[in-house]
């Protein structure tokens, strides 16, 4: 390496260029070595997140918690929310989502009280509580429905598919002459299953109807009333 001895001032500069240059040598060997061992499934890359529901300790991110109207309301306007978990307390329904009803829903959704029967939603006689239109499917569990007032279905107004359990829906009005179904109204489009559910004190002025629970498809006939609710 130009390193003999004895050493001049020319052959020691020489020598200390050589070291130098053998010291590089040495450290790009060591890193062409360490590149070569590194395994490819350390090699982090970047690429776009996957299209499918995220999931955290195995719970869907799409599911929320709600404790306020607000954060109800938002959360049923969300579509990438299928899950509302409501907090105990009385939400008093004030504004409509679509027209004439506080909450609207036209998606596969489940609204859930906490702890059944903790949650009281009340539209406070100035709209229907729900709406679920014939695009939705709703699972309405533990919830008290009341205060609600419209046309038909006071309460809860039924086009698409709605799954009541252990809910309670009591003191809602059909308000017009001809008004259906004080608690539920269910559309000749519309399914309605009950569990667990207690429907009662609700009013509707259609007398042939009953006040709890309405179907499209009854109709009064001269003085008398037909019904096809089964």
């Amino acid at each position: 390496m130009g390193c003999d001895w004895p050493m001049t001032d020319q052959s020691a500069v020489r020598c200390t260029a050589d070291m130098h240059n053998a010291a590089t040598l040495l450290n790009l060997v060591q890193l062409s070595v360490a590149v070569a061992s590194i395994s490819t499934g350390l090699i982090v890359k970047l690429s776009r997140a996957p299209s499918g529901p995220l999931v955290l300790h195995g719970r869907k991110l799409s599911q929320v918690s709600v404790s306020t109207v607000a954060e109800l309301t938002t959360a049923v306007g969300d579509s990438a929310v299928d899950k509302i978990l409501v907090a105990a307390g009385t939400y008093d329904l004030t504004s409509d989502m679509c027209s004439g009803s506080a909450v609207c829903i036209d998606r596969a959704l489940t609204i859930e009280a906490q702890v059944p029967g903790s949650v009281v939603l009340d539209a406070k006689g100035g709209r229907r509580v729900f709406e679920i239109k014939s695009s939705g499917t709703a699972e309405l569990i533990g919830l008290n429905i009341t205060g609600g007032s419209a046309s038909s279905g006071g309460g809860v107004y039924v086009e698409g598919v709605a799954n009541f359990e252990s809910c309670n829906i009591h003191d809602n009005t059909a308000t017009t002459f001809d008004g259906d179904g004080g608690g539920v109204y269910v559309a000749s489009s519309g399914v309605a299953n009950f569990e667990g559910c207690d429907i009662h004190d609700n009013t509707a002025s259609y007398v042939c109807l009953p006040s709890a629970l309405a179907r499209s498809e009854e109709r009064r006939v001269g003085k008398e009333c037909r019904s096809r609710w089964s």
